[in-house]
Formats: C-alpha cells, sequence, structure tokens
C-alpha cells in the first residue's frame, strides 16, 4: 500500500499532476486503492493552488472510481462536485463525461428519473459539442479558403508585377537596341560621305 507523504515546500502544479498521472496507471492495473490515494493527493494539492480546473478533474476520477467500486453515494458527491465546477468554468467536455458517470451512478441507485435526466443532459451536451465541432471546422474551413484566396491573389499580382518588369526590360532592350543602331547608321553614313567627299577632291 502506498503511504503518501507531502513536502509542503513542493506544493506546485506539475507535482500534482505527477501524482494525477500515477493514479491513471495504478488506475489501469486495477490497484484501485492506490490509484484513490493518488488522485486524493493530486486533489489536495489543486485545492491548496486553487487550480480549478484540476481540482474538477479530479474530483472526476476519484468519482469514476468510486463508481468502479461500487461506493455510489461516495461517486455521486464527488461527480455532482466536478459538475458545478465544470459549469463554473464552461467546459464542455468535462461536463459531457461528468453527465455520462452521473447517468450510471442514478441508475445503478435505481433512480431511474435522475438517470433519465441526466441521459438527456448528456445527449444535449453531444450534440451541442458536435454542433461547436461542425462550427469550428466550418470556421477553420473559412480561414482556410480566405487564406487560400489572399495567396493566390499575391501570386497572380507577383506574376502581374514580374510581366511589367520584363515588359519594361524589353522596351529598354528595344530602345537601347534602335539608339545603337541609329548611331552606327550614322557613323556609317558620317564615314561614307567623307569617302564619298576626299573622291570628289581626288577629280
Amino acid at each position: 500500500a502506498l503511504n503518501l507523504k507531502i513536502n509542503q515546500k513542493i506544493i506546485d502544479k506539475e507535482t500534482a499532476d505527477i501524482y494525477n498521472r500515477l493514479g491513471d496507471l495504478y488506475s489501469e492495473t486495477e490497484d484501485l486503492k492506490s490509484s484513490l490515494k493518488l488522485y486524493t493527493t493530486a486533489l489536495y494539492i489543486n485545492q491548496k493552488l486553487n487550480n480549478r480546473r484540476n481540482v474538477s478533474i479530479n474530483y472526476f476520477n476519484i468519482g469514476t472510481l468510486l463508481l468502479k467500486v461500487g461506493k455510489y453515494e461516495e461517486s455521486k458527491r464527488y461527480l455532482i462536485d466536478c459538475k458545478k465546477i465544470a459549469i463554473e468554468i464552461n467546459d464542455l467536455d468535462l461536463l459531457s463525461d461528468v453527465y455520462e458517470k452521473l447517468m450510471l451512478t442514478y441508475e445503478k441507485t435505481g433512480i431511474l428519473h435522475e438517470a433519465l435526466n441526466y441521459s438527456k443532459l448528456y445527449n444535449d451536451s453531444k450534440n451541442k459539442m458536435i454542433t461547436l465541432n461542425n462550427y469550428e471546422k466550418l470556421n477553420e474551413l473559412g480561414i482556410k479558403y480566405e487564406t487560400e484566396k489572399k495567396e493566390k491573389e499575391i501570386k497572380l499580382l507577383n506574376q502581374d508585377k514580374a510581366l511589367k518588369t520584363a515588359e519594361i526590360s524589353h522596351q529598354k532592350l528595344v530602345k537601347n537596341y534602335f539608339i545603337g543602331l541609329a548611331i552606327i547608321i550614322l557613323i556609317s553614313s558620317s564615314f561614307i560621305f567623307r569617302l564619298y567627299r576626299n573622291k570628289l577632291n581626288d577629280n
């Protein structure tokens, strides 16, 4: 059995996370007693740190564990505490999970009207999450479309700019060519004229 002693100097989020992960590992190996101690220790640390979200997760883990071992009333208390915080911090994922566990808890204790109530809440939260996820996906697609559209526009502008630059370069080249040709014609004409004039003088 685990004998956990907490050093008051190392009460921090990382330590709480370690206890929580160890609790998960012991839970997977079906050592539920050790797992419960580790989860309870993590809960104690997170309460000291006033970390509401992690406290709610610890409540959920402990409640789920107690449900597994058949301690339904204790399980219910932890799960209800988890539900309260999940509503406060608007954690839809956790809220959906806790509704499901509370549905099972009330079902096991034979309080079927409450089990049915939490079943409806569970289904509603699932549908809400699906709608939210679909909205987020549509939003992501919209952002992706706009990004790709802007990238294409930038690409077209760059291509247009490159074409204009090439056209200007071509115009300069043609202009320089004709200037050069004109200079050559002028020099050639001058040279021919001189030869012609010298020939006339010789005659």
